[in-house]
């Protein structure tokens, strides 16, 4: 009790684990049984990016099976699946290769599609809203930034929603309303320049209190960039992975 849960997903073994941190500092322990073995009911194919509830719901990019898969822990620490929101297609609550999930403060659900180059939104019960982003380039952040190729990763803090945007090496961020967004920043960063931040294949975004962490796959660093006064991303710093 009071130590946090850290979740991990293994995309070749299609299974989650679950661990805690040491209290003596020195690790992380197992925590529970790993869940999504194939064999064991509902299993993961697969899995990327999740999302956890305050409530304790489990949400992950299923992306070979083309849904969100929905898992609960329970007090006990059991973790049990619920089901499986949406199917293989292009139509509304559908996906094709979903890659990470975020949930905003009004609880709903953002699911982040490679494939399909854009981003829905789901209301708690798993119901679709609506989305938006289209397949495209990036040439003008101000009047583009709704342009996708291979949106990889979300994350959200407050009313504000960041997206990174793999091929256009674009991280952007869209202020979150009622029934769609708005552009609030951006910043294309593709290069070699390390220390400068730039990105060659940047991948799973968090961001925690005003700091956005970007790691890039290429050049094995985690880059961190501020969001400044909810206008701008600011100068990274570096950091070996």
């Amino acid at each position: 009790p009071g130590t946090p849960i850290f979740l991990v997903s293994n995309y070749t073994m299609g299974i989650a684990r679950m661990y805690q941190y040491s209290r003596l500092g020195d690790g992380l322990l197992p925590y529970g049984l790993p869940f999504g073995l194939p064999g064991t009911g509902p299993g993961l194919r697969g899995p990327m990016g999740m999302t956890v509830s305050a409530e304790g719901d489990i949400y992950i990019a299923n992306s070979m099976e083309n849904n969100i898969a929905h898992w609960r822990i329970l007090q006990t620490g059991q973790v049990v699946f619920i089901r499986h929101i949406g199917k293989r297609g292009s139509g509304d609550g559908e996906f094709i290769a979903p890659t990470d999930v975020a949930i905003d403060a009004r609880g709903r659900r953002f699911g982040c599609e490679q494939n399909n180059n854009r981003i829905q939104v789901l209301d708690g019960r798993g119901n679709y809203l609506w989305q938006f982003g289209t397949a495209g380039y990036t040439d003008d952040m101000e009047t583009e930034a709704e342009k996708f190729l291979l949106p990889v990763s979300i994350c959200i803090e407050n009313d504000f929603l960041f997206v990174n945007d793999l091929v256009n090496r674009a991280l952007k961020v869209f202020r979150i309303h009622e029934n769609n967004v708005s552009f609030a920043a951006g910043t294309r960063r593709f290069g070699n320049l390390v220390t400068e931040g730039r990105l060659w294949m940047p991948f799973y975004i968090r961001i925690a209190d005003g700091y956005l962490f970007v790691p890039d796959c290429t050049f094995n660093v985690v880059n961190i960039f501020r969001w400044v006064d909810s206008q701008t991303i600011s100068q990274p710093q570096s950091a070996a992975a």
